[in-house]
């Protein structure tokens, strides 16, 4: 298949990819892996995550046997996609998710050549789409802190070192999550809490419009 063929020729011009791939090491932790952790760490901040946000890091391709590169890949960003709402600073809220395409976006297009980096992209491409129409349509006071997040995540997507699923987490656990952000260039992440309550806005309840009236005006 060509998309990979893409992937070996990437590896052969990349060699963080290269080494990503060939070391195959899931980001996926037990809560006993995790406890214990000194304050500050990826471990610790992992372990506040796992047991205390409700979310699971394994929600797709559960039991799937990984056998190629391209399994890893589609399995490891399964994972991985949490751990950059920790370090990014973009938390697991309706602006934290629209800065998270946006930083990957950019950080996947200044890495990878244009067509493997749109393959990566291909989700992310359709969620960005999805959720300007609808907030556009419906949640008009979502939308500019869409355009704020879309354009902070670019910024600090553009100066990553590279793709921060390229990142070996097991190998970082014990770092400062301060130390990871400057070692891979993660650039003015948001304050705890800053964008709490774009969910608000994203979602209903949503203050009533007259979509009849809106019509008729259109007319």
């Amino acid at each position: 298949p060509r998309i990979f063929q893409l992937i070996e020729e990437e590896k052969a011009r990349l060699p963080a990819f290269k080494a990503w791939l060939g070391g195959r090491k899931v980001s996926l932790f037990t809560t006993e892996e995790l406890s214990g952790a000194a304050p500050g760490t990826l471990r610790a901040v992992i372990y506040d995550f796992v047991v205390n946000s409700g979310y699971n890091m394994d929600h797709f391709f559960q039991g799937m046997e990984i056998k190629t590169d391209f399994d890893f890949y589609m399995k490891e960003r399964t994972h991985t996609h949490d751990i950059e709402h920790m370090i990014t600073g973009f938390e697991t809220n309706h602006a934290g998710e629209i800065a998270l395409l946006a930083a990957n976006m950019r950080g996947i297009y200044q890495y990878f050549v244009p067509e493997l980096a749109s393959f990566f992209n291909r989700v992310s491409a359709y969620l960005r789409a999805k959720t300007m129409m609808k907030s556009g349509l419906f949640y008009p006071e979502s939308v500019k802190i869409e355009l704020d997040a879309e354009d902070i995540g670019a910024a600090q997507g553009r100066n990553w070192k590279h793709p921060l699923f390229l990142i070996p987490y097991r190998d970082y656990l014990d770092w400062q999550v301060a130390d990871i952000r400057e070692e891979f260039g993660i650039t003015n992440p948001p304050a705890p809490g800053e964008w709490a309550w774009t969910n608000a806005v994203s979602e209903d309840p949503r203050p009533s419009h007259d979509m009849s009236s809106m019509a008729a005006a259109a007319e």
